[in-house]
């Protein structure tokens, strides 16, 4: 009789603690739910940051600096502006994070931001970048202007550089040119509505009118000497072929004149334009040696707005209570199995 109840009072033993692991399995589950339910949840956004390539040397540099690391420097350079206090606070300041993280000081929010941003450099030619919020629209915004954020500060830090400064003084030059250019046309126009004529750009029609009138010049003075000569013409045709005369000499003075004032224009409007030209076409070569040396970070894919929930990951929290339970069990069954065989 009493190995019976010995062994009953076992199996009962057994039965309790079987019953008991069930019940803190699922009072783990309750909690961990409403743990889940009241946390906050954190979205995940993660972009490749595509490291720029090599940056070949020109023969001077390579002749010079043999061992020049400044391409090298690139994707730590890029790193280090991602990681950067002035990053930090743009951002912060950007999406009003102050108020977002519920803090009055930039330092905390400084410290909240690098919390839950991570930035992993490892790989040879890609930066992932990675970034949680509360917000999934926020974090795909903020996640976005990192890589924005990031080519202006490069932009900003690449303007003074010795090509930058020389695309400053060239683009300087061509304003004061295209001055000079509007100064000069607007004074031959004048002159051609003065004169009620207008000039080409070499003058030739100037010169052909001022041929034809001296020509005609020509011929009415023989024609008048002939009159005079011959005595057979009246006074009026005398006087009436002197005044054509007198008219056609002025019209060749006033087109003289015309000439002698658009020729040095026109001259200094031909030397503006070819500066012009020169000028604009160095200006454009200089902006693409800037653009083919200055990196730029692409990335892989946009961030999207993301739909799951990172944190907390509620299947993480089931799989750690079903551990917790399962070793827990296993240890009071382990000596419930000793006690049944007399072990303990």
């Amino acid at each position: 009789m009493e190995n019976i109840k010995g062994t009953e009072k076992k199996k009962n033993a057994f039965t309790r603690h079987i019953q008991f692991i069930l019940l803190l399995y699922l009072a783990g589950i309750c909690i961990l739910y409403l743990v889940y339910l009241f946390s906050p949840k954190y979205y995940r956004v993660s972009v490749s940051i595509v490291r720029p390539s090599e940056k070949p040397l020109s023969k001077t540099e390579s002749a010079d600096k043999p061992d020049s690391k400044e391409a090298a420097d690139d994707p730590d350079l890029l790193l280090s502006i991602l990681k950067s206090r002035k990053m930090q606070e743009d951002i912060i300041s950007r999406f009003n994070l102050l108020k977002a993280y519920r803090t009055k000081d930039m330092d905390t929010a400084v410290s909240i931001l690098a919390k839950r941003t991570r930035i992993d450099g490892r790989k040879k030619h890609v930066i992932e970048l990675v970034f949680m919020d509360t917000d999934p629209g926020r974090a795909s915004l903020i996640t976005g202007y990192y890589v924005e954020n990031l080519n202006s500060i490069m932009k900003s830090m690449a303007a003074v550089n010795p090509s930058s400064l020389e695309q400053e003084w060239i683009e300087g030059k061509l304003s004061e040119i295209r001055e000079r250019i509007s100064l000069l046309d607007a004074r031959i126009s004048e002159l051609q509505s003065r004169y009620d004529i207008v000039a080409d750009s070499d003058l030739s029609q100037l010169t052909r009118i001022s041929g034809r009138l001296s020509e005609d010049i020509y011929l009415k003075t023989l024609e008048l000497k002939k009159m005079e000569s011959s005595g057979s013409a009246g006074q009026e045709d005398i006087t009436r072929l002197k005044g054509e005369i007198a008219l056609l000499r002025r019209t060749l003075s006033d087109l003289a004149s015309l000439k002698g004032l658009l020729l040095p224009l026109l001259r200094e409007l031909s030397v503006q334009e070819a500066l012009y030209g020169s000028f604009a076409a160095r200006v454009e070569e200089v902006r693409r040696t800037e653009a083919a040396f200055t990196p730029v970070a692409q990335v892989v894919d946009p961030a999207g707005v993301p739909e799951r929930i990172t944190r907390p990951d509620l299947r993480l929290l089931l799989v750690i209570n079903t551990a917790v339970c399962g070793i827990l069990a296993f240890v009071i069954l382990f000596f419930d199995l000793l006690k049944h065989l007399g072990s303990i």
